[in-house]
């Protein structure tokens, strides 16, 4: 009889360790299941990222190498209105650069519009893209 109380409170024991045990782990399910939607959202919100910059890239051919007409120098950021013009700055007599499909872009801060690394000024509204140095 003894041996069967034993038993019995072993069994009980074990009982309890179960529910202890699966008590613990559908906590850390828990907890796991919060962390996984946390990381969810930081993606959901990255991806937005991503393609919210994408959509500001000149990814199509006629978008990299669109030209403004009336143009900006990008050297000087004189306006250059005449249609029939536009390879020479008439105020400091600098050709205007070809863009190609490989030229390096920054994007104007004021308008948005791409122009040359290179250039001192936006070709589309005029505005300073980056100091002009002391030559």
């Amino acid at each position: 009889m003894d041996e069967e109380n034993e038993i019995q409170k072993l069994k009980e024991q074990i009982r309890k360790m179960q529910d202890h045990l699966e008590d613990h782990y559908l906590e850390q399910i828990a907890r796991y299941k919060v962390i996984i939607r946390e990381y969810e959202q930081d993606i959901s919100m990255l991806k937005k990222e991503i393609y919210s910059l994408r959509e500001n890239l000149p990814t199509k051919r006629h978008e990299q190498i669109e030209r403004a007409n009336p143009w900006h120098c990008v050297f000087c950021g004189a306006l250059n209105p005449l249609p029939c013009n536009d390879y020479l700055c008439m105020h400091c007599q600098k050709i205007r650069p070809f863009m190609t499909l490989t030229s390096t872009l920054v994007k104007c801060g004021c308008c948005s519009k791409f122009n040359f690394a290179l250039a001192n000024f936006c070709e589309w509204c005029g505005d300073t893209i980056r100091t002009v140095e002391n030559e």
